[in-house]
């Protein structure tokens, strides 16, 4: 995400505990924020009179399970009540309703394009994960403590 100046961004959030969080939650989550983002431009006020300024969103993800989510599963669930083909309730559900909510109001003010970047090529994007979660106190395990439990350092030195 970039500001008015052109420079790189990052926000943080922590996930609901509730269902317990999962990497393809975290990327429904992303793309939430995105969306979210994309609508306070589409809904800031003109600068004068005529049409709101178009607001065009590509969005890139290295989530198969995302992006299929958004662009081609999202609209048989919405047809069969969000229910899966073994007639069990679709697991994100809570997420992809939301995501799919802010991308209408999005799309009534100009365009999102969703675009798979393989895992390969998204160094950038890992680069400030890693840092972000290098950088992060996790709850401590022993309550009279006052230390910060550290993240473990994972095999391979990355996550």
């Amino acid at each position: 995400m970039t500001n008015k100046y052109a420079r790189r961004t990052t926000q943080t959030h922590q996930l609901p505990p509730s269902p317990p969080p999962t990497p393809q939650r975290a990327q429904l989550c992303a793309i939430i924020l995105a969306l979210q983002q994309a609508r306070l431009k589409a809904l800031q006020p003109r600068p004068g009179p005529g049409p709101r300024p178009r607001v065009d969103v590509t969005i890139h993800t290295d989530s198969k399970y995302a992006l299929g989510c958004m662009t081609q599963w999202c609209w048989k669930w919405a047809r069969n009540g969000f229910r899966t083909r073994r007639g069990r309730e679709v697991v994100d559900r809570d997420l992809i309703e939301r995501a799919l909510l802010l991308e209408g109001e999005v799309l009534r003010a100009g365009t999102v394009e969703w675009v798979w970047v393989p895992r390969g090529r998204n160094g950038a994007v890992g680069a400030v994960v890693e840092g972000v979660l290098d950088g992060m106190e996790f709850g401590s395990e022993d309550e009279d403590s006052d230390e910060p439990v550290r993240r473990p350092e994972w095999e391979g030195g990355s996550w």
